[in-house]
């Protein structure tokens, strides 16, 4: 088994069981986990005091709530309009346990100040110590910074390679990838996004459709229909703030500064997307660039954004890119019937 096989199988075991990963890592280093939301969380706070962040969606916690008390507390994000139903879902799973939101003063649609921000930040690296009995000092914040920058450079190349060689990886592959980041250390991750691109970039498949996936993390169920229907991921614009490109954060200077900075910018980014009409703009040029002839939107029914799809679709429509949105609900799940319009949308003709 070469290094990428290999590679791809603890890639899979580790988002098939991504407690059960953190679990392993709390027993070998001694130190604590932390559960966190996906969006704009800066985790490299928790990383400097010496604690695992755990992304958690919520459809890896199905029916198996016991699962998750191996997490030893939780952030909640910034985002304004969150929708309240996956973010009551996921309070009960952190009942009883310490717990910080990054929360602004008037909760409403206006971009907080970088002082703002910075006062957010400053109070999660005082909660992180706490918890962790470790402070997260400016030269282990720094540290972190680069750990992640590095992290998100690999996940570019990997994007890069889905562009370039459409069918070197599966779907499936590519899931295994990207959730398994949600759970390793980043430096773990690292090392793994780099045996994963050591494979022959020759296609290994066939293909019928060029897909680019954009909306929430995709959860398993479609990326089998997109295999099976014979697609292949050729780039992605997934709801994960903490791992896209533009999330690096500057390494020069205070790093306390550099990631209020940085979730300011996010916090902008996200609400232009109801009232900046470039966004779209933007997004699909992006798509264009990877060579994709559909372009798959996940979201959920109660999602907090709702006119995104609408906007993506009309641009999508104007560049002559068939376009498919699919809502699922807060625990992700994928009827048969989604199924089938997946396999109808690669299928078609365009």
């Amino acid at each position: 088994m070469g290094a990428a096989d290999g590679a791809l199988r603890f890639a899979r075991r580790t988002s098939e069981d991504p407690a059960r990963a953190a679990s392993r890592w709390k027993a070998l280093t001694g130190r604590k986990a932390v559960g966190c939301l996906p969006l704009f969380i800066p985790e490299e706070i928790l990383h400097a005091a010496g604690m695992l962040p755990v992304t958690v969606w919520g459809d890896e916690y199905g029916d198996s709530p016991a699962s998750w008390e191996v997490l030893d507390g939780w952030v909640f994000p910034p985002v304004p309009g969150l929708p309240a139903e996956p973010e009551r879902f996921l309070t009960e799973m952190a009942s009883g346990q310490p717990q910080v939101s990054l929360r602004f003063t008037p909760r409403s649609m206006k971009v907080p100040s970088t002082e703002e921000t910075l006062d957010q930040v400053e109070r999660l690296r005082e909660w992180a110590g706490e918890i962790s009995g470790r402070p997260a000092s400016d030269g282990a914040l720094s540290k972190s910074i680069s750990i992640f920058n590095e992290n998100r450079g690999f996940i570019s190349l990997l994007e890069g390679r889905l562009a370039a060689s459409p069918g070197a990886y599966s779907a499936l592959e590519v899931f295994w990838l990207l959730r398994s980041a949600m759970a390793l250390p980043r430096e773990a991750h690292t090392l793994l996004l780099r045996a994963a691109l050591s494979r022959d970039p020759a296609p290994a498949r066939h293909f019928r459709a060029r897909l680019f996936l954009g909306g929430r993390m995709a959860p398993r169920p479609v990326m089998e229909a997109i295999d099976s229907a014979g697609g292949v991921l050729v780039g992605d614009d997934l709801d994960a703030g903490h791992r896209n490109n533009e999330a690096m954060a500057d390494e020069r200077g205070d790093p306390l500064l550099s990631l209020s900075r940085r979730l300011r910018a996010q916090i902008l980014g996200k609400t232009e997307t109801e009232v900046e009409p470039s966004w779209a703009v933007r997004v699909l040029t992006r798509i264009e660039a990877s060579g994709a002839d559909r372009f798959l939107y996940l979201a959920t029914g109660s999602a907090a954004f709702p006119e995104e799809a609408g906007k993506l679709a009309a641009e999508a429509g104007k560049r002559g890119i068939p376009f498919l949105s699919l809502e699922l609900d807060s625990s992700s799940r994928f009827s048969e019937r989604e199924k089938e319009k997946v396999s109808s949308f690669i299928a078609s003709s365009g």
